[in-house]
């Protein structure tokens, strides 16, 4: 992939990423501060699901700087995105947990296991959305 096409493709990765990123932040901001987290107790879905997008667009952003991840096969590039987003999501889980323990309440499983798979979620998302602008700048 030529210079250019690959300097326009990451600029509009990572413009999707920056909407994300916004959009998610902005969500946040009214859930904590209306209090929606304690009203609608599927709030956090969303939220995880953005999260999950952001991140994924991000990596991708990210690692279209390296020729092997250009080069990629679908798999391979699936693959290592959905990884380093499950890891994420895992860390955030992590500290998530910390904090409940160090502050004396309850954490819920259950609810880590559904915020990863909305991250995953996301994640698959912005797959789609990386190989949708790959298609459209690819010669065919």
């Amino acid at each position: 992939m030529e210079i250019s096409v690959l300097s326009g493709l990451r600029k509009r990765i990572f413009k999707r990423a920056a909407l994300a990123t916004f959009g998610t932040f902005a969500l946040n901001t009214l859930g904590v501060w209306l209090s929606i987290y304690s009203i609608v107790w599927w709030y956090d879905m969303p939220m995880h699901f953005f999260g999950g997008l952001f991140t994924a667009l991000l990596v991708i952003a990210f690692l279209l700087r390296y020729s092997w991840f250009q080069n990629a096969s679908f798999t391979k590039i699936s693959i290592c995105v959905i990884s380093l987003v499950f890891i994420i999501g895992a860390l955030w889980e992590g500290y998530e947990l910390a904090v409940a323990v160090m502050v004396g309440n309850k954490h819920i499983i259950l609810d880590s296991i559904s915020d990863i798979f909305f991250d995953l979620a996301g994640a698959v998302q912005a797959l789609f959305i990386y190989f949708r602008h790959l298609r459209l700048i690819e010669p065919k």
